[in-house]
């Protein structure tokens, strides 16, 4: 009798496992909402780079500045990161070289001066906020590139 329920309790968790892989493993945008919705699963901030705090439009692209992530997995960190997305707009276009001045905490004032040349990507720090610790390297995105600033909690 035992045999009989683990064997029907294995089938039951196969049969409510489908849903899972449908969704994860098939591409199935639909149950793939569905799921998460229902479960109410969030991508971590180490890998979104955070809310968006700050969306500056310039001609052509945008300047996505986020909030600064300092998440591990118990608490917080010591070090973390913001990471700042500069996407082209509908119909524009990144510049090959730019520089602008940031403002990290949303106090109204630039924090640091970041260069970047898109064609490569590379970016490079000019003038670094209080408490950096390095620039990541560049990545290229389907719309833009993005770049984190390491940082120091306070």
């Amino acid at each position: 009798m035992v045999k009989k329920i683990m064997k029907m309790s294995g089938y039951g968790w196969a049969i409510a496992g489908v849903p899972i892989i449908l969704a994860t493993f098939m591409g199935m945008d639909f149950w793939a909402e569905g799921l998460v919705k229902a479960t109410g699963v969030k991508v971590s901030p180490i890998y979104s780079g955070g809310e968006i705090a700050r969306s500056i439009e310039h001609n052509g692209y945008r300047t996505l500045v986020r909030e600064p992530v300092f998440a591990s997995l118990v608490g917080q960190s010591a070090e973390g990161f913001v990471q700042i997305d500069w996407q082209k707009a509908e119909g524009g276009q990144l510049p090959p070289r730019l520089e602008e001045d940031l403002d990290l905490h949303g106090d109204a004032r630039a924090d640091c001066r970041v260069s970047l040349d898109t064609t490569v990507p590379k970016a490079a720090v000019l003038t670094p906020p209080p408490r950096f610790i390095s620039l990541e390297k560049a990545l290229p995105i389907k719309d833009g590139v993005i770049v984190r600033i390491r940082l120091h909690r306070q």
